[in-house]
């Protein structure tokens, strides 16, 4: 893939780096629980760590309440030694808390940042909560690069770090691991490639595109006929994309992800196969080897695609209690 101009200031062990010299980069995603025991988030990330190579952190996802993902972050830093992405929603915060947000994740190295617009509070646990949306990711976008460009957040200069752009992390499995630091803010956004209105999609990303964009996270996907002819469109801007799946053990999670989470909708095909998975299956164990099944059987043949005509540089896994499935995909897709 062409180096972009406005990236190639970054560690070439960046993952954003990796995927414009060609490298195939999968990601996780870090899992929220009603737990408060942080432990919790140690384990997804000790065992994520083994398969992938960039952490996603949401931001409250669903409009739901968790802890804040910035302590997560800190939580997990040392025993995930590669990139962090947190999530920067606009739906809770006004412009000076999101500007607060910006500066707090730099300042503790959490430089990676996808930036949402985020779901309306009707739709979560609080259905009550008033949304703010005092700026939208286009705005937030701009903020962003007007902290990069002159150091300033709404005109207001704040003096950043000279200090070295890496670390060494803590980590007992090898001492070569480092979490890479970028000395500056890393943007992405959001695309739905299965916008049944394209060109709205495009005219969205061509607003974002002017503020610097540095990559891509697609919502979920599910059929390569209906991301293709998109994903060719965002193929020529020269920006990695990196395209999400929610591979799922559980036909009646499935069913309700289909009908009340926004821009995603699971083909009839698969949720026949998830129900067919839950109802005819003797044991447990049988049952979750077909949804391994299942669920291979389904992504990995729509991911090769999509990488073998390189209209993806990467690939997330949005698991919800099922991150065994990640190697098994992972081996599939490399060998497919």
């Amino acid at each position: 893939m062409h180096v972009n101009n406005s990236i190639s200031n970054l560690p070439k062990q960046h993952f954003v780096s990796r995927m414009q010299e060609g490298e195939f980069v999968f990601g996780g995603e870090i899992e929220y629980s009603t737990s408060l025991d942080l432990q919790t988030y140690r384990n997804q990330a000790n065992f994520l760590k083994s398969h992938t190579s960039v952490l996603a952190i949401p931001d409250n996802p669903g409009s739901n309440i968790f802890l804040s993902n910035i302590a997560i972050a800190q939580v997990i830093q040392s025993l995930y030694p590669y990139d962090l992405v947190l999530s920067i929603s606009c739906r809770d915060t006004n412009r000076l808390g999101l500007a607060t947000r910006l500066i707090t994740a730099y300042s503790l190295g959490f430089r990676n940042l996808l930036l949402v617009t985020g779901d309306h509070p009707s739709l979560g646990s609080v259905p009550s909560s008033k949304p703010v949306f005092d700026l939208d990711s286009t705005q937030l976008l701009h903020l962003c690069h007007e902290f990069n460009q002159s150091g300033t957040l709404f005109g207001n200069y704040f003096e950043k770090s000279q200090g070295i752009d890496y670390k060494l992390c803590q980590n007992a499995d090898s001492d070569q691991d480092f979490c890479i630091i970028p000395p500056r803010l890393v943007v992405g956004t959001v695309i739905n490639p299965q916008n049944s209105l394209p060109e709205i999609e495009m005219a969205r990303f061509q607003r974002k595109k002017t503020e610097g964009i540095d990559f891509i996270q697609t919502q979920v996907i599910f059929q390569a006929e209906a991301v293709i002819p998109l994903l060719k469109e965002f193929h020529h801007e020269k920006i990695p994309i990196m395209a999400g799946i929610v591979p799922l053990n559980n036909y009646s999670l499935a069913k309700k992800i289909s009908n009340f989470l926004p821009g995603v909708k699971f083909p009839k095909s698969l949720l026949q196969a998830y129900k067919i998975a839950s109802q005819n299956s003797d044991n447990s164990k049988n049952k979750a080897k077909m949804f391994d099944k299942i669920n291979i059987n389904y992504y990995s043949p729509l991911i090769t695609e999509l990488k073998h005509k390189n209209l993806i540089q990467g690939l997330y896994f949005a698991t919800i209690d099922y991150p065994i499935i990640i190697p098994a995909l992972i081996r599939s897709i490399l060998n497919g």
